[in-house]
């Protein structure tokens, strides 16, 4: 098994340097198990997990890096979920509300031609928003309303790692019934993995309005796989200029080679050990 794991990195590795790429070799703890844990130790491991982000950002909290990088190795075991599609779609034509749209040179730097399967875009996609989650909160789950903002209605009040709102809902049809899915079940929330090393004010607490958005604040707030799910597709369908992120509107989020190798690294350990997606 360890042979063979680290033959599938070496040929990632190599295909990768002809389009810029560096994946990192296996960490040994990484063949060891071969779970979730295998994404976290990679994770960890990763020139993404040292990365300074731009704008005075510094370092991504372990707890953030590790934990969109397992909920990306999740949408890749479960390509038939709606969202998982949504977050996976083909580039749009320009002029679209796809936050990709926003960084034509920046993506075509990193291998994106428009031709790639759901897979390479579904890494498109999360390699952004790692960017916008360091823009929105610096990678805190906890967050509540920015009170810098006017948005204090229970459907526009913003909350979570990419501070967006139960009324993105409605750029996409998949929004509401994955909402509806983690309100009825939390075990998928990994707020265990997304939690060590983060606090947040206890003004952040509170939920804004009267209505379902309410509810909709408390669950992005303790529940971080859902907030990233939810962000990724309001992100590729209402993420662009005219979009639900400010930062996106002025292209402020750091597109980052190091994220995208090691979600690419993530894309192969998935791809040649799916028995990880049994415990995702």
């Amino acid at each position: 098994m360890m042979a063979r794991l680290a033959a599938v990195l070496i040929a990632g590795a190599v295909a990768g340097c002809a389009t810029g790429y560096t994946i990192i070799p296996p960490a040994p703890a990484l063949v060891a198990r071969l779970g979730p844990g295998a994404v976290a130790d990679y994770a960890r491991a990763s020139a993404c997990a040292s990365h300074h982000w731009a704008n005075g950002q510094g370092r991504a909290p372990g707890a953030y890096t590790e934990g969109v990088a397992l909920v990306f190795a999740r949408a890749l075991c479960h390509p038939e979920r709606a969202e998982v599609a949504a977050a996976s779609a083909p580039a749009a034509r320009p002029g679209a509300n796809d936050g990709l749209d926003q960084y034509p040179e920046a993506f075509k730097a990193l291998g994106m031609t428009g031709r790639e399967g759901p897979a390479d875009m579904l890494r498109f996609s999360y390699t952004l928003l790692l960017g916008l989650g360091m823009e929105e909160s610096s990678g805190r789950h906890c967050l509540g309303r920015w009170m810098q903002d006017p948005y204090s209605a229970h459907d526009s009040a913003e909350a979570g790692l990419f501070q967006t709102s139960y009324g993105a809902r409605r750029y996409h049809p998949s929004l509401e019934p994955l909402y509806q899915r983690y309100k009825a079940d939390e075990s998928g929330c990994m707020l265990a993995t997304f939690s060590p090393g983060i606090s947040c004010p206890e003004e952040d607490a509170k939920n804004w309005g009267e209505g379902e958005g309410v509810n909709w604040q408390a669950l992005t707030k303790r529940c971080p796989a859902f907030s990233t799910e939810y962000a990724v597709v309001v992100l590729r369908h209402g993420g662009g200029a005219r979009g639900e992120f400010g930062p996106m509107r002025r292209k402020t989020p750091e597109v980052s080679s190091d994220c995208n190798a090691m979600l690419m690294g993530i894309q192969a350990l998935v791809r040649e050990h799916p028995e990880i997606c049994e415990g995702l």
